[in-house]
């Protein structure tokens, strides 16, 4: 198992919506298995599991992404969960793996503070 957190200062619809649109493209793209959105009083926190299969190995791994706004942050929290190993690769992680998949959150979310900034 692996966790990462990062704020954002961002809007969090905006944030939610590019992760969602970054993850289900790509080479090895992952699927969106669950959500949820909550509200109490002034506290907004949307939930998002995503997961991969590798269908000649059998393997899969997941991530679970808690985005959670405060005012103009968002604090997001990813906890990764699956298999150390995989059939695929990118950037000499294997596309099923728990690093892979935080070492994308990360490269995501540096992206998206890039792009707002500029």
């Amino acid at each position: 198992m692996a966790k990462y957190e990062a704020a954002v200062l961002c809007g969090m619809d905006e944030l939610v919506t590019y992760v969602e649109l970054c993850l289900g493209s790509g080479r090895a793209p992952a699927v969106l298995r669950e959500s949820s959105e909550l509200r109490c009083g002034g506290l907004r926190c949307c939930i998002r599991v995503y997961e991969r299969f590798d269908f000649p190995s059998l393997e899969q791994a997941a991530v679970s992404l808690i985005f959670v706004e405060d005012g103009s942050r968002v604090h997001v929290t990813a906890i990764a969960t699956g298999q150390q190993a995989c059939f695929g690769r990118e950037n000499n992680l294997k596309v099923c793996s728990e690093p892979y998949f935080i070492a994308l959150i990360k490269g995501l979310l540096a992206k998206y503070q890039m792009q707002e900034a500029g």
